[in-house]
């Protein structure tokens, strides 16, 4: 009977772990979808590198942070490639 019990115990904790891990993947599914818009790319755009639509003025504040700085013109580099890259998969979509 012991045996048993273990056995039970021991798929029920396989069964909690597997419903865990489909949580987590669902999670990170959704993560990933939402970095790959244009809407989050827009946004870090404006929150990180100070972009602007025309007409808008852009007000920055130095970091406060000490010994924290950051390679803008790198982040720069790869929004704009992200950026050029959702451009080319919406060209190829309308296409089809």
């Amino acid at each position: 009977m012991g045996a048993r019990q273990r056995v039970v115990l021991k798929l029920k904790e396989v069964q909690d772990n597997q419903k865990e891990i489909s949580q987590e993947k669902e999670t990170l599914q959704s993560k990933i979808l939402q970095k790959q818009s244009y809407d989050y790319l827009e946004l870090v755009g404006r929150e990180e590198l100070n972009f602007k639509k025309p007409g808008e003025q852009v007000v920055a504040f130095p970091n406060q942070e000490a010994g924290a700085e950051t390679d803008t013109s790198q982040k720069i580099k790869e929004l704009w490639q992200k950026f050029s890259e959702m451009l080319k998969k919406e060209k190829e979509k309308t296409r089809e």
